[in-house]
């Protein structure tokens, strides 16, 4: 009987031909089998590798740097030529006369010495501050006292 069965399948594969597959034990043993993660993974970053390098060398990818860098570029120029006609006007001119002239004075005085020494101050003070801000940090930190046992 095992023998009819076999050749009805045969049979069977003949009339079919390759239209339907067969599965034979094979497949069911590599179902079962453990799965291959480390392979999976060596798969998958293989993937996103060719993935990464087909969208670099894409059209798309150099229309988009192509238009980006011709918009910044445009971006650059229109910054360049209104800081340009920012600093032609009067009121920067005034400005920066100002500034040349403050400047001077500072230079000539002891506008500058009193600047370093104030900042000078100022620096320390706020290093002492931030010191005792992180000594209060630290103090939260350290072992509660030791309460004594009643009885």
């Amino acid at each position: 009987m095992a023998d009819e069965q076999k050749s009805d399948v045969e049979d069977i594969k003949i009339r079919l031909g390759d239209d339907i597959p067969f599965e034979d034990e094979t497949v069911y043993k590599t179902q079962q089998e453990e799965p291959d993660l480390v392979g999976d993974f060596r798969d998958l970053g293989q993937q996103f590798a060719d993935t990464l390098r087909s969208a670099w060398y894409s059209e798309e990818r150099k229309q988009f740097e192509s238009e980006m860098r011709e918009g910044l570029h445009s971006f650059a120029t229109e910054v360049d030529k209104a800081v340009k006609e920012i600093m032609a006007s009067d009121p920067a001119q005034k400005a920066k006369a100002e500034a040349e002239e403050i400047k001077t004075k500072a230079a000539e005085g002891d506008i500058a010495q009193k600047t370093r020494s104030g900042l000078s101050q100022g620096l320390r003070r706020f290093s002492e501050e931030m010191a005792r801000w992180s000594d209060s940090f630290t103090t939260t930190e350290k072992e509660p006292p030791a309460e004594e046992d009643e009885g």
